[in-house]
């Protein structure tokens, strides 16, 4: 029953505008470096001071007040996470502290690296792979020789049972190759691929910034788009592998309007907790159209609960606009006909 009262629950603080259970996660981003240099990734441009960088006693410090508030997931991102230098032991610690682990990554690394991966308790390992090929791939992840590499690592962890998933930015430049990709990662043995539309920043999921750029799909290849998510469609009927919560065919609405149609079923406030650098020496919780306090000032239970965090959940409930992130959607909460069904499916399972 516990999935079951969790979506009630979640349903409910919606409704009310207060948080009756913890998130599901927090997602903490560690810092603004990365081994890559992808054609739709604006993290070159962020103003990162490394020596405002988190720190390992300050993580541990969240870790704590997670296992206090019970938020049971721990989601390690960056940058590239695997350059923080304190990495393992933020890994061991919170697997120290009963959380689950997983990191979301590039996977582009040495065997050094791999070796420590393979050896840590980590659960789950999310790792790009936005080309089938050689040539599509570094064309957009913009290092040669890293294809190769990436395969390699996938193969390894995976040897070694780990639990590796995959994710693929759709962009122009590899629209044509999704099919081709979905096969690759399940010929990988990864778990699932997770289709993330191109959005020009994690920060800001109503930025248009990206229209009518370089690696946006265009209207006039919008029904090329359409084959492929047939395609697409046909291939998830017989295996259950893609990840897009809110349905595939809004992968064509999404390149055609700039956003996803509103679907009713944001819960940003709810079910994940967001930390990240800001500016200067903060580290902020952030939910969309704002940050709601510094992590550097405040514990996370104050600020979960707080009154800043209660005005932004307000205001994020009034929204209307179309979002340009998915992955903050809840389909089975979108109203009370189908978090029932979701409930009946639950049951049956």
């Amino acid at each position: 029953m516990g999935n079951i009262s969790e979506k009630i629950l979640y349903f409910c603080s919606k409704r009310i505008n207060y948080p009756l259970c913890p998130p599901r996660n927090v997602t903490l981003t560690l810092n603004y470096i990365c081994n890559q240099n992808c054609i739709m990734c604006d993290i070159k441009n962020h103003k990162f001071d490394k020596k405002y960088e988190i720190s390992f006693e300050e993580v541990k410090k969240i870790i704590d007040e997670m296992k206090d508030l019970n938020i049971p997931d721990l989601v390690l991102t960056g940058g590239e996470p695997f350059l923080y230098k304190d990495i393992f032991k933020v890994i061991d610690y919170a697997k120290y502290r009963e959380r689950k682990v997983i990191m979301i990554t590039n996977g582009f690394y040495d065997s050094r690296i791999v070796n420590e991966i393979i050896k840590s308790e980590i659960d789950h390992i999310q790792v790009s792979l936005d080309g089938s090929t050689k040539e599509i791939y570094e064309s957009i992840r913009g290092v040669e020789g890293s294809f190769e590499v990436v395969i390699n690592n996938i193969k390894r962890l995976v040897e070694n049972n780990k639990s590796v998933g995959a994710t693929v930015t759709v962009i122009q430049q590899n629209y044509k190759d999704l099919l081709n990709i979905a096969y690759l990662a399940k010929e990988l043995e990864c778990t699932a691929l997770a289709l993330r539309p191109a959005h020009i920043s994690n920060a800001d999921p109503l930025s248009k910034d990206f229209l009518g750029s370089g690696v946006w799909i265009p209207r006039e290849k919008l029904d090329l788009l359409r084959e492929m998510v047939k395609k697409l469609k046909i291939f998830n009927a017989e295996t259950n592998y893609l990840d897009f919560s809110p349905g595939l065919d809004l992968l064509v609405d999404y390149f055609e309007n700039g956003y996803i149609r509103t679907l009713n079923s944001c819960f940003i406030g709810f079910t994940r907790l967001i930390i990240s650098y800001n500016e200067k020496d903060s580290y902020e919780v952030w939910m969309c159209g704002g940050m709601v306090g510094d992590i550097r000032k405040k514990s996370l239970k104050d600020i979960w609960y707080g009154k800043e965090a209660y005005n932004l959940r307000r205001k994020i409930k009034k929204c209307k606009r179309r979002c340009l992130f998915p992955e903050l959607h809840e389909p089975e909460l979108e109203n009370v006909f189908t978090l029932c069904r979701a409930i009946k499916a639950a049951k049956q399972r």
